[in-house]
């Protein structure tokens, strides 16, 4: 039989990664270097570019370079990887005047022979922030998702005796169960902002 010494020592190395790996320089080891690496080897063109469809082979181009080579989950054929761009370029695509394959285009047309190399970089942006996001759901799906509900309370408790007084007051009197609810939207909240609490006092950093 496990005991609540061990399990309270299981709750703490848990934290402990979750923090590590949700940390501004884990998700940077994680995600970043191979996605920097990756738009480093990519060759990128030299040439102009003046055509929905040569902007969305070019598009095609990286993201078939940053599946082989950065930090994705499965290698993509040429096909379905101008799909996939024209998908990002479609639903997530914005600039200062217009959004989707409206502002990919004027982007295109308005930096001269550059334009594509405007797209291209913006449209890695985007991916960089979807595979940050993966990557932080990744990590509280395999170390938060699995436990049982007694040691995600043991985990609650083990960030309230450790941030409880960066709470603010509404938190800071609940129990571990009611705030064993919020640990999850906590622990996006860190990945994102590097912060776990925001109160009348000024913001507390997790580390």
């Amino acid at each position: 039989m496990v005991s609540s010494a061990e399990e309270t020592d299981t709750a703490t190395r848990i934290l402990d990664q979750l923090l590590g790996a949700l940390s501004p320089e884990g998700i940077r080891h994680a995600v970043d270097a191979p996605m920097d690496r990756a738009l480093a080897s990519h060759e990128w063109p030299r040439g102009p570019c003046t055509s929905q469809a040569a902007m969305l082979e070019h598009a095609g181009r990286l993201l078939r370079h940053l599946h082989a080579h950065g930090m994705m989950a499965r290698p993509l054929t040429s096909k379905q990887a101008r799909a996939e761009a024209a998908r990002i370029l479609h639903d997530r695509y914005i600039n200062g005047e217009a959004r989707g394959f409206t502002a990919a285009l004027l982007d295109l047309h308005g930096e001269g022979q550059g334009g594509i190399n405007i797209v291209l970089t913006t449209l890695a942006d985007i991916v960089r922030r979807e595979m940050r996001d993966r990557y932080v759901r990744g990590v509280i799906a395999e170390l938060v998702d699995p436990l049982d509900w007694p040691m995600k309370c043991r985990l609650a408790r083990q960030v309230l005796t450790r941030f409880r007084r960066h709470l603010p007051g509404a938190l800071a009197s609940v129990d571990e169960e009611q705030f064993a609810e919020a640990c999850p939207a906590l622990v996006l909240r860190y990945a994102e902002t590097g912060q776990v609490f925001v109160g009348s006092a000024g913001s507390a950093s997790w580390v």
